[in-house]
């Protein structure tokens, strides 16, 4: 009998399944897509319905002749800060508010004049933002009352699935810390910040240690989802914590930045020492804590440009390397051609909602290829300035190795770049894209005995090559890097300026999903 855990990740675009044997071997995937539905005004919602539909179909693929038996377990991670409220029986009561949603910009400064900027950083390990789910939990029980009071559990998309699974709507410490009510020196809801929000702590999910069996499957889920009733449910962490434990970034000095949607730089904290000036995040991991700063559109950048300047090419030919191959005729600098990734606003560090993306040297001499590469080089110039924080808070221990992980860590062109940027050698593990999939494996694993312990993990995530940075490239980049920062800081004031003249009214609409109409 073959021993097969069975993962997913809801993420913002669909579900990422698949199913990993006992060597570690991710041996087969499958990808089913739904949309974001955007509304005006920063505003983005998911039909959560959609959630389970991507859930089953992905089930239907991967386990076709496949023998359910052999199906040891189930775990799930998944996009996190979301705010989902569900009834009594755990039917959806509103769309999913997701976590590009900012329309609880009010509500996020309330709590944090509350409570005062330094209380609630120590609290959270993060300053507040409309993106977190207790002022989106606010937003509703000011503007959708009867939906606030007939909440019985504000839930994230993965812990959705686990309570249709089990019939346990609960949490992990990793997706509880980004609810922002979690109070990361006792592991426990934070009595301050929920009294703060006027929220009731019984709306809460329960916490459940990631690596830890919710439940086993329910005989109406296994009909639904095409599995066993039965098979054991394992906690997996949210997207953050699966992919640092996927990377094989488990101990202090170790660092990655993945390159997805959203994108991040993130290590293990030689302390516990805290930024004064709040600009990354801090929050447990394991038996340690980590470092940690988030963009809104590192990948999304990347495929924005894609799609505008390459749509032909990307409807017959495959995305990144392809596009390497257009980029490359650009040199190191783009010709002088900047871009600010701020085609969303902007977490770490400046924590700017207002924030705009815009292309900086433009000349008559541009080509698309430079502004490809000027999009690559924009998004890891950003990614270094939270490095910059990152390394200066770790002092004297600094950081040993940086690993890429996440589809950016497919491109040859721009794993390079990083390096000369970050002026560091870059790490290619075997997996970059499935480190969320390996991680929840390898703690499903260990939860139904499969694998002895967690250290597994390094030698299924293992490096296959390192690249070193370039001398000239790395001088060259660190002059164009504090030009773009400076450009950053000094288009704040005009960025403001625009957005209060023309809000955000950009629209896309969610392909096979229903609107809720509250």
């Amino acid at each position: 009998m073959k021993k097969l855990i069975l993962t997913h990740d809801i993420g913002t675009s669909g579900d990422k399944a698949a199913l990993v044997d006992q060597e570690g071997r991710i041996i087969r995937t499958h990808t089913a897509s739904y949309g974001d539905v955007f509304f005006r005004d920063g505003r983005t919602e998911q039909d959560p319905e959609e959630w389970w539909k991507a859930f089953c179909v992905n089930n239907a693929v991967l386990l076709e002749d496949i023998a359910l038996e052999d199906i040891v377990a189930v775990i799930l991670t998944g996009q996190m800060m979301c705010c989902l409220p569900l009834d009594k029986k755990g039917e959806p009561l509103y769309a999913a508010i997701t976590w590009a949603d900012i329309r609880a910009e009010e509500e996020a400064a309330y709590l944090e004049q509350m409570l005062g900027k330094d209380e609630y950083y120590e609290i959270t390990g993060m300053r507040s933002a409309a993106g977190y789910t207790l002022p989106k939990i606010m937003w509703l029980k000011k503007h959708k009352n009867e939906i606030y009071r007939k909440a019985s559990v504000f839930v994230s998309p993965k812990d959705f699935i686990n309570g249709k699974l089990t019939g346990c709507f609960a949490v992990d410490a990793e997706t509880a810390a980004y609810m922002h009510c979690f109070d990361r020196r006792t592991n426990g809801w934070s009595r301050n910040l929920l009294e703060a929000a006027g929220v009731d702590q019984e709306k809460m999910p329960c916490l459940i240690p990631a690596g830890s069996i919710i439940g086993t499957l329910l005989p109406v889920a296994a009909k639904e989802s095409g599995l066993v009733a039965g098979i054991p449910i394992v906690m997996g962490p949210g997207d953050g914590g699966a992919a640092t434990f996927g990377s094989g970034v488990t101990e202090t000095g170790e660092a990655y930045t993945s390159i997805g949607t959203s994108s991040w730089v993130c290590a293990v904290s030689a302390g516990g020492k805290t930024d004064a000036e709040r600009r990354i995040s801090k929050i447990s991991y394991f038996n340690t804590q980590r470092d940690s700063g988030t963009m809104q559109a590192g990948g999304y950048a990347y495929h924005w440009i894609c799609k505008m300047l390459y749509a032909r090419e990307l409807s017959l030919l495959d995305g990144y390397r392809q596009i390497d191959q257009y980029t490359a005729d650009s040199p190191p600098g783009a010709r002088g051609l900047l871009f600010l990734p701020y085609l969303l606003g902007e977490r770490a560090p400046f924590w700017d909602s207002a924030m705009l993306g815009a292309f900086i040297g433009l000349h008559s001499g541009t080509t698309r290829q430079d502004m490809c590469r000027s999009v690559m080089e924009g998004v890891a110039f950003h990614m270094r300035i939270i490095l910059d924080i990152i390394r200066e808070l770790n002092k004297p221990a600094g950081l040993v190795s940086m690993k890429l992980i996440g589809g950016g860590g497919r491109s040859p062109l721009w794993t390079q770049i990083f390096a000369d940027v970050y002026d560091l050698p870059v790490s290619s593990v075997a997996c970059p894209d499935h480190a969320a999939t390996l991680g929840m494996a390898v703690l499903a694993g260990v939860a139904v005995g499969m694998f002895q312990n967690t250290a597994v993990i390094r030698q299924f995530q293992r490096v296959v090559s390192i690249t070193e940075p370039h001398t000239e490239n790395a001088a060259l980049y660190q002059e164009l890097f504090t030009i773009f920062r400076d450009s950053a800081a000094g288009l704040t004031e005009i960025n403001h300026r625009l957005k209060k003249l023309a809000p955000l009214k950009s629209y896309i609409g969610c392909p096979g999903g229903k609107r809720y109409k509250q």
